[in-house]
């Protein structure tokens, strides 16, 4: 299993599941207009993208207990080498959780089909996460996600608005 892999508890895992739900929610402070841009952003447009992660703990660690999640969103894009934002942060004093879900959320949106980007396959969306390894991303995590996905034959199914609220339905009850 993947908490067996990871040597983490089912109380992290779901932690861990909770933040990768939540980890973009801060881009609802983000206007729409420069979210579905099919065009490069301005500079002003891409500082008010690369306020979402603040915006995201800031929304999360208003629910009691939620700290630790907040925490994750807020690292979601700190990169490997520390040229990532919003605090520069760098190796393993980024959360778990934020590499974790840095990667996942990458191999997504590189898989994922757009409004202007057919989706890339499998095998190139996993060559570009071993070449930002080290410097994007937790290299050992990189490898550990591209074994899982190997060993499992998992694909990423992009999941529509009646699967999200399925599973925020099922982390309520």
């Amino acid at each position: 299993s993947t908490t067996a892999r990871m040597d983490m508890t089912n109380v992290e895992a779901e932690r861990y599941n909770t933040a990768a739900l939540l980890h973009d929610i801060g881009k609802m402070a983000v206007p729409e207009t420069i979210l579905n841009a099919a065009r490069r952003l301005t500079d002003e447009e891409f500082r008010k993208i690369r306020t979402h992660p603040y915006q995201g703990a800031k929304i999360i660690s208003a629910i009691e207990g939620y700290e630790d999640v907040a925490a994750i969103v807020l690292a979601h894009h700190e990169s490997f080498d520390g040229r990532g934002y919003p605090r520069r942060l760098s190796g393993e004093d980024i959360p778990l959780g934020a590499r974790l879900i840095a990667i996942a959320d990458t191999y997504d949106v590189m898989t994922a089909r757009t409004v202007y980007r057919e989706p890339r396959p499998h095998d190139e969306a996993v060559a570009e996460l071993r070449d930002c390894a080290g410097a994007q991303f937790d290299p050992v995590l990189v490898e550990t996600f591209i074994e899982m996905l190997e060993e499992t034959g998992i694909r990423f199914g992009h999941a529509g608005r009646e699967d999200f609220e399925n599973e925020l339905n099922r982390l309520v009850e």
